[in-house]
């Protein structure tokens, strides 16, 4: 949940709790064509 409050002004909830798992999670990358992900600079994977 800190993840989460911290990105809630800059995502929308969707968006927010995909990055806010990624973030707690450490994982590699999101899996996501999402504009605001990638333009926020997360590393992003499509495949």
């Amino acid at each position: 949940m800190g993840e989460y409050a911290q990105l809630v002004d800059e995502f929308s909830i969707h968006d927010g709790m995909v990055v806010a798992s990624h973030r707690a999670r450490n994982t590699d990358a999101i899996i996501t064509t999402d504009g605001a992900i990638v333009d926020a600079g997360y590393e992003t994977r499509w495949s």
